[in-house]
């Protein structure tokens, strides 16, 4: 079985942004874009720009917005405005996502035509569904059980490969009591064990009809993007009044890719930069996996750090050249075939 673990730089060619240019992507599409909505929720992104004059640094303006150091830009916004940025921003993130997702992405569709057989997995840290939408072109994924979770619906064959996203994903949704309103109080588990997908969503993959069994029945109150926000100190759960929530399933999807690490008799890393303030993504790497298992990295200008980091956790079958990308992977794959 291989494993194939993709960061922003493997669907980079499809349209999306690096993680270093997600700040600025994101101004430069609303200033595209302006629409209603854009302008309400995009407001407190714009303002952003202007504290820190410039979001090159987006990881770390969140984070501040998040933690609020003393003596930061964060530090000097109200309490108020700075919450409402967090989650004006935890809104747009995927919206910009969504916009994008009619590009081609040919990488991914070379992958899913050509090599991906049945019972790999895919391990991503991307937000995008350039890859699982490509997968299920090529009849190698199905959205059921695909994500590495059940959405229950009988009729859906089971996936041949599992995408598990370790980030979240644009199209999954957390919602409150499944959009019913009228509650008197809040009890627990009120987004349920999973996130929930939206009927345009199976739409979009080619499941006309299909619905999410627990898909919202009211009208999404307080529906919010199922993401971990790109900070420096990610956070695997919901805050809510009452308390921690769907933290077991960020839990259980990552034990998820943690078994396929230890399963994989080769790994391919695609894109990734392995940086080093995301300490569970490096453990979940350098850890998990069975020492002797082929590791190819084809992570550009980041690849012979890579190579290193893997090697000196006792890893023996290591290898990627420097500069080398998601295509160099495919055109070896190719003469490999031939």
């Amino acid at each position: 079985m291989t494993a194939y673990v993709f960061g922003a730089g493997a669907s980079y060619h499809a349209g999306y942004p690096l993680a270093c240019d997600l700040g600025d992507s994101l101004i430069a599409w609303l200033k595209r874009n302006p629409s209603p909505v854009n302008d309400l929720y995009g407001a407190n992104l714009r303002e952003l720009d202007k504290i820190y004059g410039g979001l090159n640094a987006f990881e770390q303006v969140l984070t501040e917005l998040e933690d609020c150091p003393s003596g930061s830009r964060a530090a000097a916004i109200p309490d108020i405005d700075r919450r409402y940025m967090i989650r004006n921003l935890n809104l747009m993130i995927p919206e910009f996502f969504r916009a994008l997702r009619e590009r081609p992405a040919p990488l991914y569709e070379e992958l899913a035509h050509r090599y991906i057989q049945q019972d790999d997995e895919v391990i991503t840290f991307n937000y995008d569904v350039a890859c699982e939408r490509e997968l299920r072109l090529a009849g190698a994924w199905e959205i059921n059980d695909g994500y590495g979770f059940s959405l229950g619906i009988p009729s859906i064959r089971r996936s041949p490969s599992r995408v598990l996203k370790l980030h979240g994903s644009a199209n999954w949704l957390e919602v409150p009591f499944r959009g019913q309103t009228g509650f008197s109080q809040s009890p627990p588990n009120a987004l349920g064990d999973r996130p929930v997908i939206l009927p345009g969503e199976f739409d979009f993959f080619g499941y006309p009809g299909c619905r999410d069994p627990l898909g919202p029945v009211g009208n999404r109150a307080g529906a919010v993007p199922a993401i971990v926000m790109p900070t420096s100190k990610k956070r695997f759960f919901s805050a809510t009044s009452s308390g921690r929530e769907l933290e077991m399933f960020w839990t259980s999807l990552w034990e998820s890719a943690e078994l396929a690490l230890r399963s994989a008799e080769h790994i391919v890393i695609i894109g990734y930069g392995m940086s080093a303030v995301d300490e569970r993504a490096r453990a979940l790497l350098l850890c998990s996996p069975n020492r002797s298992a082929r590791v190819e990295i084809f992570c550009g200008g980041s690849t012979d750090r890579i190579a290193r980091e893997f090697l000196a956790n006792g890893f023996q079958h290591v290898s990627g050249v420097s500069g080398q990308r998601f295509e160099d992977f495919l055109a070896r794959r190719a003469a490999t075939a031939t």
